[in-house]
């Protein structure tokens, strides 16, 4: 799974546009092939700084997404941002879930 994290902070006559661009992206981008999740976030102390996470299936899959409009919208995004972007593409090889937290805390 390849996890794309993009962080950006925009002004505040701008995040209604984002969260617009946003919108129009995000139903299309959660049924493309290999997209497991698509989300927006904005911090809960300051609703400048936006998040938005992708989870994707394959790297194939993900560099499809990167080349169709849908992608263009969100580097629209990125451009609206006050200070520079931050976006990485993380590889995931294994998740843990509540079984990793008791297993965890059972060794206590």
């Amino acid at each position: 799974m390849i996890v794309l994290i993009l962080s950006l902070k925009v002004a505040p006559a701008d995040r209604k546009d984002v969260a617009n661009i946003f919108d129009t992206i995000a139903g299309s981008t959660s049924v493309k092939p290999g997209c497991k999740r698509v989300k927006l976030y904005s911090d809960i102390d300051n609703d400048d700084e936006l998040l938005l996470i992708e989870e994707w299936h394959s790297r194939a899959e993900l560099e499809r997404h990167i080349v169709s409009d849908d992608f263009r919208k969100i580097m629209a995004m990125m451009d609206m941002a006050i200070e520079p972007p931050e976006i990485s593409f993380n590889t995931v090889s294994s998740i843990m879930g509540f079984e990793f937290v008791e297993k965890t805390r059972e060794n206590l």
